[in-house]
């Protein structure tokens, strides 16, 4: 769960288009209107969730707190500080300096005061504490991957020779490796904690996403570059022994179509799976299950 919903996080940063217009009143207004369904669907959890007393862990975000509305805050600010970036390599730098803010912080009490289970809920920020204090760190997780999806983008070619692909590719897995060390080097200095999204959690996260993609570009160009998987166009043409054939479909879909399906609809998705998730947890005490129930649920 705790790699899900920063690799959430990431696919939403990897997709962003970065603008060349300078943040205005308007953008900001956009920004507001795309927000608001996730503002709403974490006030309706929150709502639900007290109706039904449905069972929650409030370290994970807090009282009032959780996942949508982390989501909906984190894109907001993640969208106006990208509005300030220039070049990639302001994504790169602002990134790394906002999660080394973070750190900082958490290393000066701020951590403390979140992990204590002896502080009081008394207000809402101390009742909401893990979802609000993890906010930087998400951020610095966003824009981190706003990066790694410039590595990937293509300004509008439609084909891109193998050379191009295998730079980019070679590219982002040196990053991806840079992100694995980082890991280690966080883990014996501060250790990776989702509760406050610290600097070890958010390099896990683009590590596990960076990987994924560059295992991903090599399984494109293996599937594009070989003649391992001919396109359909041709096979059908050697089968009717055309000597002329058509023209060629550039576009022939190799990605199954529920894998399509779930790319297109990832929120859908993600919203299902917290309802049947909700479901488990209603019909069945969860955390007084054994192993053998809780692998056949």
């Amino acid at each position: 769960m705790d790699v899900g919903v920063g690799l959430f996080i990431f696919s939403n940063g990897i997709v962003v288009k970065p603008s060349a217009a300078a943040f205005s009143k308007k953008k900001f207004q956009k920004l507001l209107v795309s927000c608001l369904p996730l503002f709403m669907l974490g006030f309706s959890r929150l709502v639900v969730t007290k109706e039904i007393n449905y069972q929650e862990h409030v370290t994970e975000y807090g009282v009032h707190w959780n996942f949508f509305i982390t989501l909906a805050v984190t894109k907001m600010l993640g969208t106006i500080l990208e509005g300030f970036m220039k070049t990639t390599d302001h994504m790169k730098y602002s990134a790394l300096m906002l999660l080394m803010f973070h750190e900082t912080c958490l290393q000066l009490g701020l951590s403390s005061y979140i992990m204590d289970d002896n502080v009081v809920r008394n207000n809402l920020i101390a009742a909401n504490r893990e979802g609000i204090f993890s906010v930087p760190g998400y951020v610095g997780l966003y824009i981190g991957s706003m990066y790694i999806g410039t590595l990937l983008k293509s300004d509008g070619q439609e084909l891109l020779k193998v050379r191009e692909v295998f730079y980019k590719t070679l590219k982002l897995s040196l990053t991806s490796a840079f992100c694995w060390k980082m890991i280690f080097v966080c883990n014996s200095m501060f250790g990776v904690s989702r509760r406050t999204a610290n600097m070890g959690y958010a390099f896990w996260v683009l590590a596990v996403g960076g990987s994924m993609l560059t295992l991903f570009m090599l399984t494109e160009m293996f599937i594009y570059y070989t003649n391992f998987n001919r396109p359909q166009w041709q096979q059908q043409a050697e089968s009717n022994n055309k000597s002329q054939l058509d023209e060629p479909d550039f576009h022939v879909p190799y990605v199954p179509l529920i894998l399509q399906a779930i790319n297109y609809n990832g929120l859908a998705f993600f919203l299902i799976a917290n309802v049947f998730t909700g479901i488990v947890n209603i019909c069945f005490q969860t955390m007084l299950l054994g192993t053998p129930a809780s692998i056949l649920i």
